[in-house]
């Protein structure tokens, strides 16, 4: 998927696409997705993100055996001896 960002201001309803963008995005079916730059407090950062996911993450405990760092692909592999 191709992809260009610019700036631009809804008209009536349209949307109007740079001229510099015009001929080669032309008679092709695009997606449209409008963000407004009027409440950037709403806005997710990727560092909130981040830091979302790693907080998550932290807080998974899992039980296993003691050696189960060491022998941890006999385990994944189901092997009978781990």
């Amino acid at each position: 998927m191709q992809a260009i960002e610019f700036q631009t201001i809804l008209q009536n309803g349209t949307v109007t696409i740079p001229e510099q963008y015009s001929p080669q995005w032309e008679g092709k079916h695009i997606r449209v997705i409008v963000l407004t730059e009027d409440e950037p407090e709403n806005l997710v950062t990727s560092t909130d993100l981040t830091e979302s996911l790693f907080s998550r993450l932290s807080q998974i405990k899992i039980s296993a055996p003691a050696d189960f760092t060491e022998n941890i692909d006999a385990y994944l592999n189901k092997e009978n001896n781990a």
